[in-house]
């Protein structure tokens, strides 16, 4: 499941899909589908991804960036969406700053994980630097990876 974590967070602060090509609906698991469609009834431009890990759903619902991720068995293990840097716990904006000065933030996501439950990512960029930091809700902030 770590290898998932990490792959979700570079997937989804990256939009990274080099390593498996999207697939159409109809190459997806009818589980997959099914589970998909009873969530979230008025998706549109879903795309999906398969590995052999995980079934990765990104889309648009409800006015909001999204990505599902189903397990080899269909059940969903991940649910993440784009949010704004101003939603992040106060206390977490305040190391940011701090730890971090003359970085913006170019990209925030709010990822819930049935294993690990809800933390974000936010990518910090500085003059071709790129840093992704992983925040708790309870605004603890670790570095989950380092670009020059």
């Amino acid at each position: 499941m770590k290898k998932l974590i990490a792959a979700t967070g570079l997937a989804l602060s990256l939009s990274l899909a080099s390593f498996a090509a999207p697939t159409s609906p109809s190459g997806v698991d009818e589980k997959v589908l099914n589970n998909f469609a009873s969530k979230f009834v008025s998706a549109e431009n879903v795309q999906w991804l398969e590995t052999a890990e995980y079934t990765e759903a990104k889309f648009n619902w409800q006015n909001q960036v999204m990505q599902v991720f189903y397990d080899p068995n269909g059940d969903l293990i991940a649910v993440s969406r784009k949010i704004n840097y101003e939603t992040l716990p106060a206390n977490s904006m305040s190391t940011i700053q701090e730890k971090y000065p003359g970085y913006n933030p170019t990209e925030t996501i709010e990822m819930n994980s049935t294993e690990y439950g809800l933390s974000y990512y936010v990518s910090l960029g500085n003059a071709g630097k790129k840093i992704i930091l992983k925040v708790t809700p309870r605004g603890e902030v670790s570095v989950f990876k380092k670009e020059n």
